[in-house]
C-alpha cells in the first residue's frame, strides 16, 4: 500500500514541474523597447489602437458607438466654448483626459505633462503610443499628432476636463507586458495563435532552446496585463490552454 503511495506522489511532482518549465517571466526594459521599435513591436502597437478605436466592431456596433461619442464631443465642445475661466497652465504629473477628432472620435485617455506640454499619452491604462506634441497648453487643450499609427484620426485634440477648476492628478498607469510564444515542435510550424478570441500571428519558426525575448521571428504580443485565453489550431487536435501577462515582464511560452 506504502509503495502504491509513493508512485503517485513521484508522477503528479513531475506533471507539475513539467508544466511549469512550459513558462518563464523576464523583465523587460520598456522605454528602450520602445525606442527601438521594431517592425511586428508597431504592428502590435496599430492592433492595440484598432481595438481601441473601434474598428474592431461591426458595423450596427460601431454606428451606435460614433453616434454615442458625437454626443459626447457636441457635449464637450459646448462645456469648454461657455468656459469663462480656464487653469494658466497644467500641472506636472499624470493626468486624465478626453482624446477627441472633435467630430465623432471620444476615449479617455492618461497623459503626462511637465512644463506645460504632454510628454507621454497611454492608452487602455498601459499602453504608451508614440506621438508628437510640441504645443503647451492652453485652456487645457492641446492636440498631439500620432506617430507610426495608421488612422483616419491622426491629429487628435486632448482636453483636461478635469482640470478646469483644480488640479486633478491621477496615479502613473502600469506598464503594458509582453508575451512570446515558442515552440521545438514541426506540427505547430505555420499553425495560427489566437489571443481571447482574436486571430492573431502563426507560428514561422522552430526553436531547439528558448529563445530570447521579441526575438526575430518569434512571434510576440504586447498586451493589458491579467489573464487570457490562448488557442493553437494544430494539425489534428487544436491546444487550448491560459496564461497571466504580468506588468513590464514577458512571458515565454513554450508550446
Amino acid at each position: 500500500m506504502r509503495k502504491q503511495y509513493l508512485v503517485v506522489v513521484i508522477v503528479i511532482f513531475f506533471q507539475i514541474t513539467a508544466k511549469t518549465q512550459n513558462i518563464s517571466y523576464t523583465s523587460i526594459d520598456m522605454p528602450a523597447v520602445a525606442r527601438n521599435a521594431s517592425m511586428v513591436y508597431k504592428r502590435n502597437l496599430q492592433f492595440l489602437f484598432d481595438s481601441f478605436a473601434g474598428y474592431d466592431l461591426n458595423e450596427r456596433e460601431a454606428k451606435k458607438e460614433k453616434e454615442q461619442e458625437a454626443l459626447q464631443v457636441s457635449e464637450l465642445k459646448k462645456n469648454f466654448s461657455s468656459g469663462e475661466k480656464f487653469p494658466d497652465t497644467i500641472a506636472s504629473g499624470w493626468h486624465r483626459v478626453a482624446l477627441t477628432d472633435n467630430k465623432a472620435f471620444y476615449k479617455d485617455a492618461t497623459v503626462f505633462v511637465s512644463k506645460n506640454i504632454i510628454q507621454q499619452l497611454v492608452i487602455e491604462d498601459c499602453i504608451r503610443l508614440p506621438f508628437t506634441s510640441k504645443d503647451k497648453i492652453k485652456n487645457a487643450v492641446t492636440t498631439v499628432t500620432l506617430n507610426d499609427i495608421n488612422t483616419e484620426y491622426e491629429v487628435l485634440n486632448v482636453y483636461f476636463i478635469n482640470d478646469l477648476d483644480s488640479t486633478s492628478l491621477v496615479n502613473e498607469p502600469m506598464q503594458p507586458g509582453y508575451v512570446c510564444f515558442w515552440t521545438s515542435k514541426k506540427n505547430y510550424l505555420h499553425e495560427r495563435v489566437i489571443i481571447n478570441g482574436n486571430i492573431r500571428d502563426f507560428i514561422n519558426k522552430l526553436h531547439e532552446e528558448e529563445p530570447e525575448c521579441m526575438e526575430p521571428g518569434l512571434s510576440f504580443y504586447i498586451l493589458k496585463p491579467g489573464k487570457y485565453k490562448l488557442r493553437v489550431t494544430r494539425t489534428g487536435n487544436d491546444r487550448e490552454a491560459s496564461f497571466e501577462v504580468k506588468p513590464g515582464m514577458c512571458l515565454r511560452y513554450r508550446l
